[in-house]
């Protein structure tokens, strides 16, 4: 599948420290080649509690591989907000923004 392919070639992107006012939007690419759109305050304990599936639901039945997209904000409701944006976006947009982030 070509689509699949494709993300075969993003690469995980490093994850950034927390820091005081600083809230994140994230995506994470799932073995099955599936994304993941979240936010959090805090990317680098987020990350830990996907990979021992503590984090969601989705991500518990999807296992996810690695960081691949995030966004930085300063309130959790801009962050949220965003999050809600990108989940109604579809699959080709999603990728399209985050090979677009890839510089």
């Amino acid at each position: 599948m070509i689509k699949n392919q494709v993300l075969n070639y993003i690469p995980e992107v490093e994850c950034p420290e927390p820091a005081e006012g600083q809230f994140f939007v994230y995506f994470l690419l799932c073995q099955d080649f599936s994304l993941y759109c979240g936010s959090t305050k805090n990317l680098l304990k987020r990350l830990a509690l996907h990979h021992r599936g503590k984090a969601a639901k989705y991500t518990n039945s999807h296992k996810p591989l690695k960081l691949i997209y995030f966004e930085r904000f300063s309130s959790l409701l801009a962050a949220r907000r965003r999050e809600k944006q990108l989940k109604g976006w579809n699959r080709a947009k999603k990728i399209n923004l985050i090979r677009a982030g890839i510089v």
